[in-house]
């Protein structure tokens, strides 16, 4: 007690079967200081348990310990969800932990949840805490947010980073004009890809700087809502720096039989707004066996001249019939974005492969190139002489590491020999090349 006004941030592990009982621990401490906070100023609370009678009990007791707590995290998990599947009960007690969390915290500025349980109808409680700017129910399927829902949190609070899962935001439900969010910095949204296009356009935030969108119905959506959810998220603010689109895996949807592939370009997804000047960061991911998304060298100097400040690209097909770019791709990449930091693409074809001495472009800065990491996940051909590859690779990016993850059943096996040998043998020439280095420095 003498020294609990200096704590600032707690985190508890709650397990459900060898914990102590941390309620009547903190209800003692409460009568040890007369009834007033034991912990007045602590900033932060991080509680994970896997019995939600520790959570009603116990954490309900410990908030009643604290002043003025400005962030919140809660992690629950039943032990018995794997076994038997969600319960209701686990929905009531988040319904009630909510409900308690505003009205004995009003001035939180952070929640996070991760609770597993059937979707709540209850999510009135969350526009009640005022000064929230930042609320991550991302990972939690009891709460999922509707038009409605999102409508009071924006009024009613001045978030600035919210990731959440939302529903029921089909256009002809949602009001002509747009919902303005001008404090919005931050959204990361999981749900089906007709809902996401419906939030998209629902939402009109001028200062974001990073969208995230999970798709969960991958085996259903239309590759046109994919295309308009991807030019909604790139049309919202010219300058943002973060847009990821990835597939969020939802097991209760069965298998579909594969039909033949819908074909199309990744650049066309992002056609018409597709000039993103301040864009740091791209990830697009479609793991669906429905679309073969291709990318071919045009097709990557077209990325690399609409971004030119990318520091991460990350492109993501699973479709066997999906075209790869030649490693002439890699000398767009190095010309026209100079700070590109992290490269990942589904594959490169093993040739043709350019001359080195015309490898670097007469517009590529004099400076190293700062490309650290080169992925691939695809094999389809050998490379047809490694060591010019290898020499053309590090003539463009002379500290880059490859990355390769044969990890997909169409891989060749040929091919897969091939790229890991390109992988050794890069690490053995920029070994020689820093003890070359090493040798002149002492001479």
């Amino acid at each position: 007690m003498r020294h609990a006004s200096l704590v600032r941030g707690l985190y508890f592990l709650s397990d459900y079967e060898h914990a102590e009982n941390e309620g009547e621990l903190c209800l003692e401490l409460l009568r040890h200081n007369n009834g007033q906070p034991f912990l007045p100023f602590l900033q932060r609370l991080a509680w994970s348990s896997q019995s939600r009678e520790r959570i009603s009990r116990d954490l309900h007791t410990l908030i009643s310990c604290v002043g003025a707590l400005q962030g919140l995290r809660v992690t629950f998990s039943s032990h018995s969800y794997d076994l038997v599947g969600p319960s209701e009960d686990d929905t009531h007690a988040m319904e009630s932990t909510v409900r308690f969390i505003s009205t004995h915290s009003p001035s939180l500025r952070e929640l996070k949840f991760q609770w597993h349980g059937p979707p709540s109808t209850r999510r009135s409680e969350l526009p009640l805490m005022r000064h929230l700017r930042s609320l991550d129910t991302y990972h939690s399927p009891t709460i999922v947010l509707g038009p409605l829902d999102i409508y009071a949190l924006l009024t009613s609070t001045p978030l600035e980073r919210m990731e959440v899962r939302v529903e029921g935001f089909f256009a002809e439900t949602l009001p002509a004009a747009p919902l303005q969010a001008l404090s919005l910095q931050e959204v990361g949204f999981m749900g089906m890809c007709i809902d996401l296009v419906g939030i998209m356009a629902y939402i009109h935030a001028p200062a974001l700087k990073k969208i995230t969108m999970g798709i969960s119905d991958q085996n259903y959506m239309a590759l046109s809502d994919f295309c308009t959810c991807v030019r909604r998220a790139a049309s919202q603010s010219y300058s943002f720096r973060k847009l990821q689109v990835h597939i969020s895996y939802c097991q209760s949807y069965p298998p579909m039989p594969r039909p033949a592939p819908i074909h199309m370009l990744w650049s066309d997804i992002l056609r018409p707004c597709f000039a993103l000047p301040e864009l740091d960061t791209l990830k697009l991911e479609l793991v669906s066996h429905r679309f073969a998304l291709h990318m071919d060298d045009d097709d990557a100097r077209l990325f690399a001249q609409a971004m030119p400040r990318l520091r991460i690209f990350y492109l993501h097909s699973s479709c066997a019939e999906a075209r790869v770019p030649s490693p002439r791709a890699l000398l767009h990449f190095a010309t026209h974005c100079p700070l590109l930091e992290q490269l990942e693409l589904v594959g490169l074809e093993g040739g043709p492969i350019p001359e080195c001495n015309s490898a670097i472009a007469p517009s590529t800065p004099s400076q190293v190139h700062p490309l650290q990491w080169l992925w691939l996940t695809v094999a389809r051909t050998p490379v047809e002489d490694p060591q010019r590859f290898i020499a053309y690779l590090l003539s463009l990016f002379p500290s880059v590491e490859l990355g390769f993850v044969a990890q997909r059943s169409f891989n060749n096996p040929e091919a897969v020999t091939s790229w890991w040998g390109i992988r050794s043998g890069l690490t053995s020439s920029r070994r020689a090349q820093q003890q070359a280095i090493a040798c002149s420095s002492v001479i």
